[in-house]
Parts: structure tokens; C-alpha cells; sequence
């Protein structure tokens, strides 16, 4: 599934740091507060959400979507390894 918002439009090394993030625990409002802050997010939001930061909504979205594919991608790629 393609994914369109805000967070799913981020650089992937973007997506892959909040997601590693998002795993050790960390909270949504440290992450959201880093994330309005670097360029290359704003650049996104200027560009595709009329300079809109990202938010609480944004970031629950991608726990339920973005991150829950990614930790299962993680999970089969360690089971992948597992098993070589």
C-alpha cells in the first residue's frame, strides 16, 4: 500500500529514524518536536502541505500504518537471517 501523508512523504532515512525512534520508546511529542524542526521536513511540508508541521494525528497515523509495516518488515527480515 502507498502510503500519502505527511510522515509517508518524508526521505525513507527520515522515516527509518522515527521509526527507530518510535521502537526504543521514545515519546511522540520529542519526536514531533525534532521532526518540525529539520530541513528536510520542512521542505517537504512547504512543498506538499502549504508549510503545515507535522502533529499528534500525523504521527498516531503512521504507528498505525507506516511503523506497523516496517516492524514487520523487520520481523521477517530477522527471521530471514534466522534461518540462513
Amino acid at each position: 500500500m502507498s502510503r500519502v501523508g505527511k510522515i509517508a512523504r518524508l526521505p525513507e532515512q527520515i522515516r527509518d529514524q522515527i521509526n527507530l525512534r518510535l521502537e526504543n520508546g521514545e515519546e511522540g511529542r520529542d519526536i514531533i518536536t525534532w521532526l518540525n524542526s529539520v530541513n528536510e521536513v520542512k521542505a517537504v511540508l512547504s512543498e506538499k502541505f502549504e508549510g503545515r508541521p507535522i502533529n499528534d494525528g500525523n504521527l498516531s497515523e503512521w504507528k498505525l500504518g507506516g511503523f506497523r509495516d516496517w516492524q514487520e518488515r523487520q520481523s521477517a527480515l530477522a527471521e530471514a537471517r534466522r534461518v540462513m
